[in-house]
Protein backbone atom coordinates (compact mmCIF):
# COMPACT_ATOMS: atom_id res chain seq x y z
CA UNK A 1 0.00 0.00 0.00
CA UNK A 2 2.95 2.40 0.97
CA UNK A 3 4.08 2.30 -2.90
CA UNK A 4 0.01 2.92 -4.23
CA UNK A 5 0.57 6.12 -1.67
CA UNK A 6 3.73 6.92 -3.28
CA UNK A 7 2.32 6.31 -6.91
CA UNK A 8 -0.69 8.43 -5.67
CA UNK A 9 0.95 11.63 -4.20
CA UNK A 10 2.77 12.12 -7.69
CA UNK A 11 -0.06 11.69 -9.93
CA UNK A 12 -2.03 14.20 -7.57
CA UNK A 13 0.51 16.50 -7.95
CA UNK A 14 0.07 16.89 -11.67
CA UNK A 15 -3.79 16.86 -11.07
CA UNK A 16 -3.23 20.29 -8.98
CA UNK A 17 -1.27 21.78 -11.24
CA UNK A 18 -3.91 21.93 -14.06
CA UNK A 19 -5.60 24.67 -11.94
CA UNK A 20 -2.93 27.08 -12.35
CA UNK A 21 -3.06 26.39 -16.38
CA UNK A 22 -5.38 27.80 -18.85
CA UNK A 23 -8.26 25.93 -19.98
CA UNK A 24 -8.03 24.26 -22.93
CA UNK A 25 -10.72 23.30 -25.13
CA UNK A 26 -9.92 19.73 -25.34
CA UNK A 27 -7.27 17.77 -23.67
CA UNK A 28 -4.98 18.42 -25.45
CA UNK A 29 -3.88 21.42 -30.88
CA UNK A 30 -4.08 23.75 -37.27
CA UNK A 31 -3.87 20.93 -39.36
CA UNK A 32 -0.52 20.65 -41.37
CA UNK A 33 2.05 17.15 -41.63
CA UNK A 34 1.97 15.70 -38.50
CA UNK A 35 -0.31 17.50 -36.75
CA UNK A 36 1.17 15.24 -33.28
CA UNK A 37 4.72 15.07 -32.82
CA UNK A 38 7.19 13.89 -30.36
CA UNK A 39 9.80 16.40 -28.61
CA UNK A 40 12.14 14.12 -26.63
CA UNK A 41 11.79 11.15 -23.93
CA UNK A 42 13.16 9.91 -21.01
CA UNK A 43 13.95 6.81 -19.60
CA UNK A 44 15.11 5.75 -16.43
CA UNK A 45 18.95 4.37 -17.01
CA UNK A 46 18.97 2.46 -13.81
CA UNK A 47 15.74 0.44 -14.33
CA UNK A 48 16.59 -3.21 -14.90
CA UNK A 49 13.16 -4.44 -14.09
CA UNK A 50 10.17 -6.25 -16.40
CA UNK A 51 7.70 -4.63 -19.20
CA UNK A 52 4.41 -3.66 -17.98
CA UNK A 53 1.32 -5.27 -19.30
CA UNK A 54 -1.72 -3.79 -17.25
CA UNK A 55 -1.99 -0.22 -17.35
CA UNK A 56 -4.38 2.04 -15.37
CA UNK A 57 -4.71 5.42 -17.95
CA UNK A 58 -5.14 8.67 -16.60
CA UNK A 59 -5.90 11.78 -18.47
CA UNK A 60 -5.16 14.91 -16.84
CA UNK A 61 -7.86 17.39 -17.72
CA UNK A 62 -10.47 19.77 -15.55
CA UNK A 63 -12.93 18.67 -18.83
CA UNK A 64 -14.82 15.44 -17.75
CA UNK A 65 -15.54 14.39 -21.41
CA UNK A 66 -12.25 15.21 -23.07
CA UNK A 67 -10.82 12.42 -20.47
CA UNK A 68 -13.01 9.84 -21.11
CA UNK A 69 -12.43 10.47 -24.46
CA UNK A 70 -8.65 10.49 -24.58
CA UNK A 71 -8.82 7.36 -21.73
CA UNK A 72 -11.03 5.16 -24.14
CA UNK A 73 -8.81 5.32 -27.29
CA UNK A 74 -5.30 5.16 -25.15
CA UNK A 75 -7.04 2.26 -23.20
CA UNK A 76 -8.46 0.72 -26.52
CA UNK A 77 -4.96 1.31 -28.50
CA UNK A 78 -3.07 -0.34 -25.36
CA UNK A 79 -5.77 -3.70 -26.13
CA UNK A 80 -4.87 -3.98 -29.78
CA UNK A 81 -1.96 -4.69 -28.76
CA UNK A 82 -2.24 -7.73 -26.28
CA UNK A 83 -2.16 -5.83 -23.41
CA UNK A 84 -4.68 -4.87 -20.16
CA UNK A 85 -5.41 -1.49 -19.13
CA UNK A 86 -8.22 0.06 -17.71
CA UNK A 87 -9.24 3.76 -18.12
CA UNK A 88 -9.21 5.93 -14.89
CA UNK A 89 -12.41 7.03 -14.53
CA UNK A 90 -14.41 3.86 -15.05
CA UNK A 91 -12.91 2.89 -11.53
CA UNK A 92 -13.34 6.43 -10.18
CA UNK A 93 -16.24 8.72 -9.14
CA UNK A 94 -15.78 11.19 -11.69
CA UNK A 95 -18.28 13.74 -9.14
CA UNK A 96 -15.27 13.29 -6.71
CA UNK A 97 -11.82 15.67 -6.63
CA UNK A 98 -9.15 13.22 -7.82
CA UNK A 99 -6.80 12.17 -4.42
CA UNK A 100 -4.21 10.06 -3.98
CA UNK A 101 -6.52 7.23 -2.20
CA UNK A 102 -8.90 7.47 -5.11
CA UNK A 103 -5.89 6.57 -7.08
CA UNK A 104 -4.47 3.87 -4.72
CA UNK A 105 -7.99 2.25 -4.89
CA UNK A 106 -8.13 2.20 -8.48
CA UNK A 107 -5.24 0.65 -9.16
CA UNK A 108 -5.95 -1.90 -6.32
CA UNK A 109 -9.33 -2.74 -8.27
CA UNK A 110 -7.37 -3.02 -11.85
CA UNK A 111 -4.35 -4.74 -10.68
CA UNK A 112 -2.43 -2.83 -12.71
CA UNK A 113 1.45 -2.48 -12.66
CA UNK A 114 1.72 0.63 -14.29
CA UNK A 115 0.29 3.74 -14.44
CA UNK A 116 0.56 6.00 -17.49
CA UNK A 117 -0.92 9.83 -16.85
CA UNK A 118 -0.81 12.93 -19.62
CA UNK A 119 -1.74 16.27 -19.36
CA UNK A 120 -1.71 19.44 -20.61
CA UNK A 121 1.89 21.42 -19.26
CA UNK A 122 1.74 24.36 -21.62
CA UNK A 123 -0.54 26.13 -24.47
CA UNK A 124 1.47 28.81 -26.71
CA UNK A 125 -0.74 30.89 -29.29
CA UNK A 126 1.07 31.53 -32.76
CA UNK A 127 0.69 33.43 -35.97
CA UNK A 128 1.83 32.92 -39.45
CA UNK A 129 1.72 35.81 -42.28
CA UNK A 130 1.59 35.55 -45.59
CA UNK A 131 2.69 38.76 -47.48
CA UNK A 132 0.19 40.22 -50.12
CA UNK A 133 1.12 40.73 -53.49
CA UNK A 134 -0.36 43.45 -56.23
CA UNK A 135 -0.19 41.73 -59.72
CA UNK A 136 -0.62 43.56 -62.94
CA UNK A 137 -2.23 42.23 -66.87
CA UNK A 138 -2.27 44.23 -69.51
CA UNK A 139 -1.90 47.95 -69.71
CA UNK A 140 -1.42 48.38 -65.71
CA UNK A 141 -3.41 50.73 -63.21
CA UNK A 142 -4.65 53.51 -63.91
CA UNK A 143 -7.87 55.98 -63.81
CA UNK A 144 -10.80 55.31 -66.22
CA UNK A 145 -10.68 55.97 -69.34
CA UNK A 146 -7.10 56.36 -69.76
CA UNK A 147 -6.56 52.66 -69.16
CA UNK A 148 -8.95 51.80 -71.96
CA UNK A 149 -7.86 54.20 -74.97
CA UNK A 150 -9.84 51.80 -77.06
CA UNK A 151 -12.93 52.09 -74.69
CA UNK A 152 -14.02 48.72 -76.00
CA UNK A 153 -15.01 44.77 -74.45
CA UNK A 154 -11.45 43.71 -75.96
CA UNK A 155 -9.64 46.33 -73.80
CA UNK A 156 -10.79 46.09 -70.66
CA UNK A 157 -10.94 42.14 -70.47
CA UNK A 158 -7.23 41.87 -70.94
CA UNK A 159 -6.74 44.61 -68.39
CA UNK A 160 -6.71 43.09 -65.01
CA UNK A 161 -5.15 43.93 -61.79
CA UNK A 162 -4.70 41.35 -58.90
CA UNK A 163 -4.89 42.67 -55.63
CA UNK A 164 -3.79 39.95 -52.27
CA UNK A 165 -3.89 41.97 -48.98
CA UNK A 166 -1.82 39.70 -46.25
CA UNK A 167 -3.14 37.25 -44.78
CA UNK A 168 -2.73 36.05 -40.66
CA UNK A 169 -3.25 32.53 -39.35
CA UNK A 170 -4.04 32.48 -35.75
CA UNK A 171 -3.33 28.48 -34.05
CA UNK A 172 -2.63 27.25 -30.70
CA UNK A 173 0.37 24.84 -30.20
CA UNK A 174 -0.42 22.74 -27.17
CA UNK A 175 3.47 20.50 -25.26
CA UNK A 176 1.49 17.56 -23.87
CA UNK A 177 3.68 15.49 -20.74
CA UNK A 178 3.40 12.03 -20.62
CA UNK A 179 4.91 9.92 -17.73
CA UNK A 180 5.14 6.21 -16.83
CA UNK A 181 4.90 5.17 -13.17
CA UNK A 182 6.11 1.91 -11.82
CA UNK A 183 3.53 0.60 -9.43
CA UNK A 184 6.05 -1.59 -7.32
CA UNK A 185 7.79 1.51 -5.91
CA UNK A 186 6.17 4.44 -7.11
CA UNK A 187 8.87 5.67 -9.55
CA UNK A 188 8.64 7.10 -12.41
CA UNK A 189 10.33 4.94 -15.57
CA UNK A 190 9.86 6.77 -18.37
CA UNK A 191 8.63 10.16 -19.81
CA UNK A 192 7.39 11.90 -23.20
CA UNK A 193 7.08 15.62 -24.26
CA UNK A 194 4.89 15.76 -27.63
CA UNK A 195 3.80 18.68 -29.50
CA UNK A 196 0.08 18.86 -30.95
CA UNK A 197 -1.98 21.50 -33.53
CA UNK A 198 -5.10 20.27 -33.26
CA UNK A 199 -6.28 22.13 -30.00
CA UNK A 200 -10.23 21.42 -30.22
CA UNK A 201 -10.13 17.81 -31.98
CA UNK A 202 -9.38 15.65 -29.03
CA UNK A 203 -9.99 12.00 -30.69
CA UNK A 204 -7.43 13.19 -33.25
CA UNK A 205 -5.17 13.98 -31.01
CA UNK A 206 -6.14 11.15 -28.70
CA UNK A 207 -5.47 8.53 -31.57
CA UNK A 208 -2.11 10.34 -32.78
CA UNK A 209 -0.79 10.49 -29.42
CA UNK A 210 -1.65 7.27 -28.24
CA UNK A 211 -0.01 5.56 -30.86
CA UNK A 212 3.42 7.39 -30.67
CA UNK A 213 3.61 6.87 -26.86
CA UNK A 214 2.86 3.10 -27.28
CA UNK A 215 5.91 3.06 -30.39
CA UNK A 216 8.18 5.01 -27.74
CA UNK A 217 7.29 2.66 -25.12
CA UNK A 218 7.69 -0.43 -27.24
CA UNK A 219 11.19 1.41 -28.31
CA UNK A 220 12.03 1.54 -24.67
CA UNK A 221 11.50 -1.87 -23.95
CA UNK A 222 9.02 -0.94 -21.45
CA UNK A 223 5.54 -3.46 -23.00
Amino acid sequence: MASMTGISQRVLKSVRLMRFMPVVGALFLVAGCASTSMVDTWRDPNYKGKSFHNFLVVGITKDPGVRRVFEDIFTAELKSRGLQATASYSVTPQEQTVTKELIAEAVKKTGSDAVITTRVVNVQHESTVTPGYVENFGPGPGNFPHRYPQRDLYSYYGTTQVIQPPTVQNYEVATLETVLFDVADAAMIWSGTSTTFETKQSVTVSKDLSKLIIQNLLKAGLI
